[in-house]
């Protein structure tokens, strides 16, 4: 069942980054998407189709696999906006810089900003 989790990850991410989060994903990286997803779902079906007995096992895989995308889903949308957030405290780090650098030249020049 472990071929299941890792097979369902990357569709369940691809899927709802595409439709819910608006994000685009090129052709060559869908078809890379898809072709992990069936390769790890051959290995997870080599030995046959799960019968009623290995149901709940399956239901356990195909669910942690979407809680495996859910927590990719939630660091992804985090590392873009603490991305941002740094840029921001970059640049206001530049901006105060700039008036720093003015405020010392007035003083030495005696003249007012």
């Amino acid at each position: 069942m472990y071929p299941i989790p890792r097979g369902t990850s990357p569709l369940v991410v691809a899927l709802v980054s595409t439709t819910l989060l608006g994000h685009s994903l090129p052709a060559g990286q869908a078809v890379g998407v898809a072709v992990i997803s069936c390769g790890l779902a051959a290995v997870a079906l080599s030995d046959g189709i799960p019968g009623r007995t290995q149901l709940p096992a399956l239901a356990a895989a195909l669910g942690t696999g979407v809680m495996i995308a859910s927590y990719t889903l939630v660091d992804g949308s985090g590392v873009c906006v603490c991305v941002y957030i740094a840029w921001l405290y970059f640049r206001h780090r530049q901006v105060r810089a700039v008036a720093a650098g003015l405020e010392r030249r007035s003083s030495q020049t005696g003249t007012r900003i």
